[in-house]
């Protein structure tokens, strides 16, 4: 089965999107007052009464992850390694450039930091530099995203892309082994990397996250062709791997001993979503025929509304709790408004920007390459 986009994927990230974006204003902005919504609402306002329904939305991030392996899987294909830079260039440089602005100006305007560090964070945020501290901290992810490419972009590059899923099996099995013997070994999940090398640099090398791009791939070769058994094998590993990454997380990082099984289970709920939604591709693609066109539009918006929904949505409830509005309606008014600015953002700035770059670029895409990307990158 080959196609230039699964409706079915389209969901899982929006579902996975959505996620994100009620953990950090329905729980994170409330629940961590360090973390950067909690810093800019400063306990103006808590949302307990749905914490169960948001404290593991960050696992979101996780099935970005996934969906990235899947979408570079067959998007990859037909492409050069020039065509392939160009294009995931023209992907992530015109919206982190113009979400780094608006977040810059919303920053700005409510004075959340000081305007010489806010422009330090800027610089890095708009030129995807690979260490923060950035603009918003939800940056962080476009780094590891940017190193699974440039292995993608190397393979491309040596005529070898066929390799990708083997030595994804290999990154994602290796890794997973080591993150589950390593909890064997002590009792209990942690982080069999620390004080080896800095956790950034641990990222950027897949050892934090390789299992979940792995997990895209193997299943994107899997619809492609079959699930063989060595197949079901690496995504089992690499699903478990994911488990045993997500567990310390959710203890340690975000203090909820009581729900880290939560957290689990929607990634690896996640992962049979995403096998289900290819898999019933075409019957999705019938009976959501009608809508298509907004699913598509909703797919491709969730990149702005990720890098924005965290300092300008909890500068957006600040301001409206600050003028007596019931902190359920703001919560409710701002999750409405970044969808919608979102949206804006997908379909005038950022095409209109990426429309000049690709001009002043001067490039034209092989014949035959796919046109289009499935959203955005984790």
């Amino acid at each position: 089965m080959s196609q230039e986009r699964y409706i079915g994927a389209d969901l899982v990230r929006i579902f996975a999107a959505l996620l994100v974006v009620a953990f950090h204003l329905g729980f994170w902005s409330w629940a961590n007052e360090r973390s950067t919504p909690g810093s800019i609402l400063q306990r103006r306002a808590e949302f307990p009464e749905v914490a169960q329904l948001t404290h593991f939305g960050w696992v979101g991030v996780e099935v970005f992850f996934m969906l990235s392996g899947f979408v570079i899987a067959f998007t990859a294909r037909s492409s050069t390694a020039l065509s392939f830079l160009y294009r995931r260039f023209l992907r992530l440089f015109p919206g982190a450039v113009i979400c780094a602005t608006i977040t810059l100006a919303v920053a700005l305007a409510i004075g959340w930091r000081e305007p010489a560090d806010l422009l330090d964070r800027y610089l890095r945020s708009a030129s995807l530099w690979p260490y923060g501290p950035w603009i918003d901290g939800v940056y962080w992810t476009l780094g590891v995203e940017i190193a699974f490419y440039t292995l993608v972009f190397m393979l491309l590059a040596i005529g070898q892309l066929r390799r990708l899923e083997l030595i994804m099996i290999g990154v994602g099995t290796i890794t997973s082994l080591i993150w589950i013997v390593f909890a064997l070994y002590h009792g209990r999940p942690s982080n069999p990397f620390r004080g080896l090398i800095s956790s950034r640099d641990a990222q950027l090398l897949l050892l934090h996250h390789g299992m979940f791009f792995s997990v895209g791939v193997v299943i994107w070769n899997a619809i492609a062709g079959r699930f063989t058994w060595w197949r079901i094998v690496a995504v089992t590993i690499c699903s478990i791997g994911g488990c045993v990454v997500i567990y310390p997380t959710a203890t340690r990082d975000l203090g909820l001993e009581l729900w880290e099984q939560a957290s689990i289970a929607v990634w690896l709920i996640s992962v049979l979503l995403l096998i289900a939604a290819v898999r019933f591709d075409a019957a999705l693609s019938r009976y959501l025929g009608p809508i298509s066109r907004q699913i598509k539009t909703g797919s491709l918006a969730t990149y702005p509304l990720y890098l924005l929904h965290t300092v300008v949505g909890a500068a957006m409830i600040r301001v409206l709790l600050d003028a007596g509005l019931p902190r359920y309606f703001a919560l409710a008014f701002v999750l409405i408004a970044v969808l919608l600015l979102s949206v804006a953002v997908t379909k005038w700035l950022e095409r209109k920007l990426r429309t000049f770059l690709s001009r002043l670029l001067q490039h034209r895409a092989p014949a035959g390459e796919p046109k289009r990307d499935m959203g955005a990158p984790g």
